[in-house]
């Protein structure tokens, strides 16, 4: 059953009784974990290490991130995240959680009285999980779960006047991507911890109905606040972290109008003689206008972030269209080969970041394919580069979608909004490979201020050379 349902009269779908609310909360929290896990494998394939992008110091005694102005290619050896603990701690993860599911099912037969009876199983799932990431054993990778928790705990209570490291940014974006499971797990423990039907669940009312909404907004807070303290530490001589706290807060609008599109909807559809099926879409409602137009702009000015800003792409940039208009032959692809000592030809890879870091006074090509920039250190073939702009986009209004709860009030959607839900941990993976590859580029130019443009700082809209 989804968090949203407004009715407990409502057919239950046979993928609610096969895997209740708490188990999808738990297999989206697993999907993370696999993420984050061949996120680093992937890019030390690629020659990047991620932990050293991301400055985190690996000493069981201190796992916090050394000064932001600190260089990565000064810092320790165990500086360094290694992707064979979380594929160590994912395999756990899927054994325990499986075991649990499995007992669930041979116990429970699909009987829908039965699932409710046994409700303790999943509970217990959940809070062994939780009780095993806070564990302060050093047990299931203690190195790797510290990195977690510290850097989950200066999102939520880093001082104002500290500057937000890049790690951490990292962190509450993937939250953003969590959002709705954020709403999820509030549903999930209210029925487990009151009593309540994993299968049928009644309306929310009062206080419970207003919390989904604010559960959901709770990662996109963090984001916000994190914008608005970079703002000030950095003595608010750009405007570009403003533009991205207002980013994040056109989340609020498309998640609290679509509660409210959801109460407004209750009364008539209790009404004696209306059908639920009436009021499902609802489109002649002014909220929902409202409601669209704010998805649209969410979901437009989020993707517009993510190329030109996250990723360092000149795609949506006016200097690349004009650039057609005025030149309308295409660019040479010399961008993926650059001189080597002994003056062949050779693939631009990046230098490995701890045996040869790069000069910083080394240049980059000065020549890219259309809409990109120089260099591309991940991939070499540009179609990849298009085709994660395309993907990002249909994902970025499918998210945008799945934040709103009056969509889905059947329950033969419930396995397609589980679907979407893993679709955007899909995208997000994808948005990690190319975020971590523009940052590891402004971090090997060292003083001298790469562009994918290649202009001078005052011509460009945004200050795209500064950490997020």
């Amino acid at each position: 059953m989804d968090i949203d349902s407004p009715l407990d009269n409502r057919p239950v779908s046979a993928f609610s009784s096969v895997i209740p609310l708490p188990y999808r909360v738990i297999v989206l929290a697993g999907c993370g974990l696999l993420c984050w896990a061949t996120n680093i494998h992937a890019l030390q394939l690629l020659g990047i290490d991620l932990g050293r992008v991301l400055n985190v110091q690996g000493s069981s005694h201190l796992a916090l991130p050394l000064t932001p102005n600190h260089s990565p290619r000064s810092t320790p050896e165990h500086n360094t995240l290694h992707h064979a603990s979380i594929y160590s701690l994912f395999l756990a993860f899927v054994a325990f959680a499986g075991a649990n599911w499995l007992i669930f099912r041979a116990l429970t037969h699909g009987d829908l009285l039965l699932i409710d009876r046994m409700r303790f199983i999943p509970a217990s799932c959940l809070v062994i999980i939780i009780l095993a990431v806070i564990s302060p054993l050093n047990i299931l990778h203690k190195r790797e779960r510290r990195l977690f928790l510290h850097s989950l705990k200066r999102c939520i209570l880093a001082p104002l006047d500290q500057p937000v490291f890049f790690s951490d940014v990292i962190l509450a974006d993937v939250l953003t991507s969590y959002a709705k499971v954020f709403g999820d797990l509030w549903v999930s423990s209210a029925v487990l911890l009151r009593g309540g039907s994993l299968v049928r669940m009644p309306a929310p009312a009062g206080f419970s109905e207003w919390m989904i909404p604010y559960m959901m907004s709770i990662p996109y807070a963090i984001r916000f606040r994190q914008c608005i303290v970079d703002y000030y530490a950095t003595g608010r001589v750009s405007s570009k972290q403003l533009w991205n706290a207002a980013k994040y807060a056109t989340a609020f609008p498309v998640i609290f109008l679509s509660a409210a599109q959801r109460i407004a909807s209750v009364e008539p559809v209790l009404q004696p003689g209306e059908e639920v099926d009436e009021l499902v879409w609802f489109p002649e409602h002014p909220l929902f206008r409202l409601w669209l137009l704010c998805v649209v702009v969410n979901s437009l000015f989020s993707f517009w972030w993510d190329i030109t800003n996250d990723w360092g792409l000149t795609t949506l940039h006016r200097s690349s269209w004009i650039a057609v208009i005025e030149h309308p032959a295409p660019a040479h692809n010399n961008h993926s080969r650059t001189p080597s000592r002994n003056g062949s030809s050779q693939p631009d890879r990046p230098h490995n970041v701890v045996h040869e870091p790069r000069s910083s006074t080394s240049t980059f090509p000065t020549t890219h394919p259309w809409g990109l920039r120089t260099p591309l250190v991940l991939f070499q073939d540009p179609v990849v580069y298009y085709l994660a702009i395309l993907l990002n986009l249909l994902l970025r209004f499918i998210w945008s979608l799945k934040l709103s709860s009056h969509l889905h009030n059947v329950a033969e959607l419930e396995s397609g909004i589980f679907l979407m839900e893993a679709l955007e941990l899909f995208r997000r993976w994808i948005w990690v490979f190319f975020r971590v590859e523009w940052e590891y580029i402004k971090q090997e130019s060292g003083p001298q201020k790469v562009s994918p443009l290649h202009l001078p700082v005052e011509e460009l809209e945004l200050d795209m050379r500064e950490s997020s």
